[in-house]
């Protein structure tokens, strides 16, 4: 706990334990964004940085105010409140988008590492250990990402809390932000209620895994195949075609035209990069991590 939450806990804390209302569903989406703090303690965070945010929102209305030089004293009162509510709903709005988008992360980086983690799991089971040693082993390797801190906090409720191992993956089966791997732990405490070998449900979930994956990058590709030939006709042959135009237009009506090229070079042009751009990060944010 940093010095900011601590000095916020202890000034909101115990109104925020009395008044805050879903704090277990809170606490539930803090774990799954892997944010280690209490739900009160979260809240009383968000609302310090909506106070904060307020009075900084309301300096700045009082420097737009006097800059303005209104006559009258309203301007003084109304434009440091609008801009102070606005700062500091923002300001909360954001802690919760921070949050779940956290945890919307979190999930697609297991996605991703989960076909790999299923192979070092079969590896090892394929040597004979144990399934508590098998995600001992598979908490142990940091390149496994965030499926690693899952298999973390498995092997904690294993080792500190006593958990029995269908316990600890029904556990991990509510807390995982993932999908994907809560139905692999779905499929693993039906596999051990059933007395099916863990390598054989291993196996299968790798071949699975391995297809599916495969039909997503295909799919990807074509996704990224379909935006280059959009940036292309959007960004480089679009502009070009209108600068041309432009220059044609300037040499017979005069260079006043040439205002819109500057508009097309200097806005139009980097807007439609950066959008597209963006939209090709959402879409593989792996590749940009």
């Amino acid at each position: 706990m940093n010095a900011f939450v601590a000095s916020a806990y202890r000034r909101f804390g115990p109104l925020v334990e009395r008044l805050g209302p879903d704090d277990d569903d809170l606490q539930m989406r803090l774990v799954r964004a892997d944010i280690s703090l209490l739900a009160s303690a979260f809240r009383a965070s968000v609302w310090l940085a909506s106070l904060v945010a307020a009075a900084a929102g309301a300096l700045v209305g009082l420097a737009i105010a006097a800059l303005i030089g209104a006559d009258a004293a309203w301007p003084y009162f109304v434009i440091p409140v609008v801009i102070g509510a606005s700062l500091a709903g923002a300001s909360h709005v954001a802690a919760t988008l921070w949050v779940d988008n956290r945890a919307k992360e979190r999930g697609r980086d297991i996605d991703e590492n989960l076909p790999h983690g299923i192979y070092y799991m079969l590896a090892l089971a394929h040597a004979g250990l144990p399934p508590r040693e098998i995600w001992a082993s598979l908490s142990d390797a940091p390149v496994f990402g965030s499926l690693a801190v899952e298999a973390m906090r498995i092997r904690r409720d294993l080792q500190l809390f006593g958990h029995d191992l269908l316990t600890a993956l029904r556990e991990a089966q509510k807390r995982t932000p993932s999908e994907r791997f809560a139905e692999f732990l779905q499929g693993a405490v039906s596999t051990f209620q059933s007395g099916i070998e863990l390598e054989t449900y291993l196996t299968q979930k790798a071949r699975q895994y391995s297809r599916e994956d495969g039909e997503r990058q295909k799919k990807d590709l074509e996704t990224m195949s379909v935006m280059a030939e959009a940036f292309l006709v959007v960004v480089v042959a679009a502009p070009l075609f209108l600068i041309i135009l432009l220059t044609v237009m300037a040499i017979n009506q005069g260079p006043k035209v040439l205002g819109f090229g500057y508009l097309l070079s200097l806005v139009v042009v980097p807007i439609a990069q950066l959008t597209l751009g963006g939209i090709v990060k959402s879409l593989n944010p792996r590749v940009w991590s």
